[in-house]
């Protein structure tokens, strides 16, 4: 229901398999901006991300804008899912860490299963009384969750520096296959 305007089941394929593709290629890189910059911010960098992709998302149902959308989406998620285990880590001890590390993935995934439901359900509800850019309405309640995130992470401190030290990104990304994202400090 986000991309009403597809017509082939390939242009949805397209759209739902570039989303993975992208959060596959952002694992690597986020894991060592958390190395390097600490969970916190990386974690910001990630809700910030997620707002880009919602507020495409709700101004345009164009094909082109849809499919960046949704690269932005995925690289969000991977952003975000190994900042926040990362900040959890960093945060809390056992028995607790284990407790709020289950409560995050299962959010998540509570997330990923009731919100393009209820999106779809926006959406139609939206189209039904002739609302004009109905996908607004659709994206409008993840994109004021994640509003309420962004501002409550300004709360966090971060506990711990960087792991990384320098020099060492270099050596880690040639590792992972010549991946050499982080020169001279900047993403």
């Amino acid at each position: 229901p986000i991309v009403p305007f597809l017509v082939s089941k390939g242009q949805v394929g397209i759209i739902l398999s570039t989303q993975g593709w992208a959060s596959v290629a952002a694992l690597i890189p986020a894991g060592f901006a958390i190395d390097k910059y600490g969970a916190k911010g990386v974690l910001q960098l990630g809700v910030l991300m997620s707002l880009l992709s919602l507020g495409l998302m709700a101004i345009s149902s164009g094909f082109p804008t849809q499919l960046l959308a949704r690269v932005v989406l995925g690289a969000a998620t991977s952003v975000i899912f190994n900042s926040a285990m990362a900040l959890i880590m960093e945060h809390f001890t056992e028995p607790k860490r284990s407790e709020h590390l289950g409560l995050a993935v299962g959010l998540g995934s509570l997330g990923n299963l009731a919100g393009p439901p209820c999106m779809g359900a926006l959406f139609d509800a939206a189209s039904a009384e002739g609302v004009p850019e109905p996908q607004f309405w659709a994206v409008l309640p993840p994109l004021l969750l994640f509003v309420i995130v962004y501002k409550m992470l300004q709360d966090i401190v971060s506990k711990t520096e960087p792991l990384l030290e320098k020099g060492t990104e270099n050596l880690l990304a040639k590792a992972c296959g010549g991946l050499y994202l982080f020169k001279n400090g900047r993403v």
